[in-house]
């Protein structure tokens, strides 16, 4: 990639405003401070239940993360579902996994990740075969742009053409 990002939004700003106030965040996905980051290691797989409570937690920027709860998904297979907080809710702030990897060292794919509310839900899909997840956390202000912008319309879209000839 070239450094460029260009958004195409299709739906929901009306285009006969004359014009859009738009507030976007910027949001980093590496190059963490150390005081930003927190790691927990051993998060076994194979003792999650409904009932089994997670002791983890830490200071991050001043708020406290607390992991809660990791679930197998009974429907999707070795999914498994972490519930953790961030409290109190920091504005401008947001909540990022930086790694997911397993016991293994393999790196473990993951959903639901960053927000900037209080409580998060994770998705993790490790391997099968894997016993525990080592998960990296990062809490980092975000950067907020404000512009505003005229919308113009582009031009109408033409239906396709049928160019095959009719069967006879």
């Amino acid at each position: 990639m070239n450094g460029q990002l260009t958004i195409h939004y299709r739906f929901g700003l009306w285009p006969g405003e004359a014009a859009w106030r738009l507030k976007v965040e910027l949001s980093r996905h590496a190059n963490f401070a150390p005081d930003e980051l927190w790691t927990v290691r051993d998060l076994s797989l194979s003792e999650t239940n409904l009932s089994h409570l997670l002791t983890s937690q830490t200071t991050l920027q001043g708020t406290v993360a607390q992991l809660q709860r990791l679930v197998p998904s009974l429907e999707q297979g070795s999914v498994h579902t972490l519930f953790l907080s961030v409290s109190p809710h920091r504005e401008g702030f947001r909540f990022t996994i930086v790694e997911a990897t397993d016991d293994l060292g393999r790196t473990v794919s993951f959903s639901g990740h960053g927000g900037n509310g209080i409580n998060h839900t994770i998705d993790f899909r490790p391997a099968p075969d894997a016993k525990s997840l080592n998960v990296t956390f990062a809490l980092h202000p975000s950067r907020f742009v404000e512009f505003t912008v005229k919308p113009e319309m582009g031009p109408a879209p033409h239906p396709e053409k049928d160019t095959a000839e009719p069967t006879r």
